[in-house]
C-alpha cells in the first residue's frame, strides 16, 4: 500500500485547511472549486511520479479534509475510487450529479456532532445515493472527533472493499 498525503494550504487560526470558509459552516464555494481542481490535479501527477493506481485511490479526511474528499469525488470522480469520510457535510452540490456507481464510500459521523447535525450527514448519504454509489453511514456515540470505534470500523470497511 503506498500513501500519498496531501496538506491543505489555506491557513485558518494557524491550521491548515484545504479550503476557504467564509464563517463556521459556511464555504467560500469558488475557493472550494479551485482548491477541489487543485488537489485533483495534484492526485493525477502524484499517481504518475510514484506509479500509483488512481483506481484503487481512495480519500481519507476528517471535516475540511472529508468535506474536501466529498468535493473531489463529485466535481472530479476519475482521480479516486473512494473514500473515507469523518465527520462530513455536502460540500457543493455540482449542476449535474455524476455517476459514482464504480465508488465506494463510507461516511462516519457523530451522534452528538456540535459541529455536523445528524441532518446535514443524512443529507450529504442522500445526495450520494442519487449517484448510484456504493455508500454506506455509520453512527458513532461521539462528537466532532474520531475515536477508536471510527478508526475499527474505517479499517474493516477497506478491508472489505479494497
Amino acid at each position: 500500500m503506498q500513501i500519498y498525503c496531501p496538506r491543505g494550504k489555506v491557513l485558518e487560526h494557524g491550521m491548515p485547511s484545504f479550503f476557504k470558509r467564509l464563517a463556521e459552516g459556511v464555504f467560500d464555494i469558488e475557493d472550494l472549486k479551485f482548491r477541489t481542481q487543485e488537489l485533483a490535479k495534484s492526485v493525477n501527477d502524484a499517481s504518475l511520479q510514484y506509479s500509483f493506481d488512481l483506481s484503487k485511490t481512495i480519500a481519507v479526511g476528517f471535516s475540511n479534509g472529508a468535506n474536501i474528499g466529498a468535493s473531489l469525488l463529485l466535481l472530479y470522480p476519475p482521480v479516486i475510487a473512494g473514500a473515507v469520510l469523518f465527520r462530513p457535510v455536502i460540500p457543493i452540490i455540482p449542476n449535474n450529479l455524476p455517476n459514482l456507481s464504480e465508488k465506494k464510500i463510507v461516511i462516519l459521523s457523530g451522534q452528538y456532532d456540535p459541529i455536523v447535525s445528524k441532518k446535514q450527514a443524512e443529507d450529504l448519504f442522500s445526495l450520494l445515493k442519487k449517484t448510484d454509489v456504493k455508500v454506506s453511514i455509520q453512527w458513532q456515540e461521539s462528537g466532532h472527533e474520531i475515536t477508536q470505534d471510527d478508526v475499527q470500523i474505517a479499517k474493516k470497511w477497506y478491508s472489505a472493499n479494497f
